[in-house]
């Protein structure tokens, strides 16, 4: 597709969403009327008042000077209300495209998320954003009055004197072509810089997200590096904008200079000749302003207008995104058999490059179930379909659950890394359950083995968990274990729950997960094959497949793939204590 093509495009759709606040658009366009009115109404009346005073009818002249005031008064209050009201129209539609903005980012899938910066995602919601809002507050009022200016000034002026009209406005068409010369590349440029701007802002996440390793590693050159010339880039393309931007001035002076100087030549040379009276000649050249101002501020305008686009082509490529494909997450009412069926699952992030193939469980109620195999496997990958974050390329997946009820109010979740929100720990907890009482956080807190240090903190259940409160890896995971524990769901996820934490954290959130068992059903991602020995059966998958499933004891005994990984483990580890601490 074509840039214009784009641009134009684009140009619709935003027009279409300001359309859906057409009565304060109205209300500006009646604004910009009367405001036009009173110009042209000033006009006349100024025109009058000096051939009045040219005849010497004093006191029709003063009539004429009360009722210039009195027009003039009507024009401040014009201009007063379509600059309230443009305001209020540019309050309204971008707070409206920011909450269109955000639900979008929300009804996403992970998949579509992840091939964004997320530095680049602020940027669009922030100069991105203010740069539309700018243009819906300054540059769209104008593009409503100039155009009632122009044709309430030409007409007037045509009545006047269309001769002098007609050579008055001979330069403005070498100042159209000069305007579409110079604006042409300015949408494609605006959003080349604002995508610079967001790849920089990505290099700062990055580093704020990694500040301690940036510190271990000496990464500050590096990271600075990355992000001065993404930055270098920005400005590159700030300043090619802001070249075009220079030539506006001249452009505008040229534009409302010669038709001023014609109209002084011309005009006065008519009046000399008795063609046309002094009044009428101060009249003219006072309205011409009419007919140049708008044709004067159209490059300005249009630069606008195309850097207000390239930061709307940014925000409407957030918007296209498709929402969630859960097509494949199906529910049926709880019968006799398992309770959750995955069927001829694959799944591929890159075409023709499968990560699972042909994937087929069955997951009976209450049973305990743990996913081993090794790194790149596809343990996680599948973990995350079952969740519905990823669509399969092919299959279904069919959980037993109430009808009316949805997917994912029947599964609670628990990965690796848990983000806590900077909330209360027991509003944290509680996003599982908003209506949980005290005893019910309480009750999984000890489910979790966390009431110990939970009692420790400031405020106990109501500590804010703000960046400044220093909790070690394995609270904030046994946290997170207390909010999925809250959730009333049948089958926990769960993905490495314990890969990242020290040796008496790993065992107590073992612990809390294995006292579920029986309780709910438990599909657990594990490196971990002590661990998985206790789990009712083992699936072993090996590039994307599942090669074999069964209880861990006779798997270890049958010579198969669990056999020789379990023979594999870790020799460092002290198989005696292992074996004692999770007999």
């Amino acid at each position: 597709m074509k840039k214009s093509d784009a641009g134009g495009r684009v140009l619709v759709r935003l027009c279409r969403d300001i359309w859906q606040f057409k009565g304060w658009l109205l209300a500006v366009v009646l604004a910009s009327g009367f405001t036009v009115s009173a110009g042209v109404a000033e006009t006349y009346a100024l025109k009058l008042i000096i051939d009045l005073a040219g005849r010497g009818e004093v006191d029709a002249m003063l009539h004429g000077v009360l009722g210039l005031v009195a027009v003039l008064s009507v024009g401040a209050l014009a201009t007063y209300a379509r600059f309230r009201l443009g305001g209020i129209l540019s309050a309204r539609f971008v707070y409206r495209f920011n909450q269109r903005l955000f639900g979008k980012l929300t009804g996403v899938s992970i998949a579509a998320l992840e091939r964004y910066e997320t530095g680049d995602i602020v940027a669009r919601f922030s100069s991105d954003l203010r740069k539309v809002n700018l243009f819906v507050e300054n540059n769209l009022p104008l593009l409503v009055l100039h155009p009632v200016m122009f044709m309430a000034g030409a007409v007037y002026l045509g009545m006047l004197n269309l001769p002098l009209l007609i050579v008055a406005v001979l330069p403005i068409p070498l100042g159209f072509l000069l305007i579409v010369v110079l604006t042409r590349p300015m949408a494609t440029l605006s959003e080349q810089a604002q995508a610079r701007l967001g790849k920089g802002f990505a290099v700062l996440g990055e580093m704020l997200a990694g500040f301690a390793t940036m510190k271990v590693f000496h990464l500050q050159q590096r990271l600075y590096g990355l992000f001065r010339r993404q930055m270098d880039d920005a400005l590159a393309s700030q300043l090619r904008l802001a070249q075009r931007y220079i030539w506006m001035g001249p452009l505008q002076v040229m534009i409302r200079l010669f038709p001023s100087v014609i109209c002084l030549i011309v005009g006065g040379q008519m009046a000399v000749a008795g063609e046309l009276s002094l009044g009428a000649l101060i009249a003219f050249f006072y309205l011409l302003n009419f007919v140049i101002d708008p044709i004067a501020q159209l490059p300005t305008q249009i630069a606008s207008c195309k850097d207000a686009l390239g930061a709307c082509a940014r925000i409407y490529q957030l918007l296209d995104e498709p929402g969630e494909q859960l097509e494949h997450l199906r529910l049926q009412a709880p019968e006799p058999g398992p309770l959750l069926r995955v069927a001829d699952l694959d799944l591929a992030y890159i075409p023709d490059r499968p990560v699972l193939a042909g994937i087929n469980l069955q997951i009976e109620p209450g049973e305990a179930v743990a996913i081993v195999g090794e790194s790149g496997s596809g343990k996680s990958s599948l973990l995350k379909v079952l969740a519905g974050f990823y669509p399969p390329s092919r299959g279904s997946i069919t959980l037993a659950a109430q009808p009316g009820a949805r997917f994912r109010g029947q599964i609670g979740l628990l990965g690796q890394d848990n983000y806590l929100f900077p909330y209360r720990l027991a509003d944290n907890v509680r996003l599982a359950s908003p209506g949980a009482s005290d005893d019910d956080l309480q009750r999984v807190a000890r489910q979790a083995y966390a009431n110990e240090f939970i009692e420790l903190l400031p405020d106990g259940l109501h500590t804010r968990l703000d960046e400044g409160m220093e909790l070690s890896v394995g609270q904030r995971q046994r946290i997170a274990l207390m909010r999925a524990l809250l959730k009333p769901a049948e089958l926990l996820l769960m993905d490495e729950p314990t890969a990242a934490l020290d040796r008496h954290s790993e065992q107590l959130v073992q612990e809390a997960i294995l006292a579920q068992a029986g309780q709910r059903t438990l599909l657990v991602v594990t490196h971990d094959l002590y661990f998985a020995q206790r789990f009712d059966r083992v699936v072993v998958i090996e590039q994307g497949e599942v090669v074999e499933q069964g209880p861990p004891a006779i798997l270890v005994e049958a010579g198969g793939p669990f056999s020789r990984l379990w023979l594999g483990r870790d020799t460092a580890c002290d198989t005696t204590s292992k074996e004692e601490t999770y007999a």
